[in-house]
């Protein structure tokens, strides 16, 4: 087992040499400049902002609920003329006593 944690320390090891600038000696530290590291966390919060969903989703049922407000207030009132036309209707057939 320590061998084979030793073999990725190594390809690990390898892998990041492989990516520092040719000024770097192999086996030193390279550090990323301030501009560099802000650059790279700026572009690492882009990135989860553009594949964030949750605000979409928030956004959908937000319209959805706009939707059937609309719905109700358009069937209030086709159903609202109805009501007065039955109301007076019923109010012409009733007689007030003697």
């Amino acid at each position: 087992m320590y061998s084979e944690l030793n073999g990725a320390r190594n390809e690990i090891q390898q892998q990041k040499e492989s990516k520092l600038p040719r000024s770097a000696a192999p086996g030193h530290v390279f550090l990323f400049t301030h501009k560099e590291s802000v650059m790279n966390t700026l572009s690492t919060a882009l990135k989860q902002f553009v594949n964030d969903e949750d605000g979409v989703t928030a956004i959908e049922y937000g319209m959805i609920a706009a939707l059937i407000a609309t719905a109700l207030v358009a069937g209030v009132g086709v159903v609202a003329g109805g009501l007065e036309n039955a109301f007076d209707y019923i109010a012409g057939k009733m007689t007030v006593g003697p």
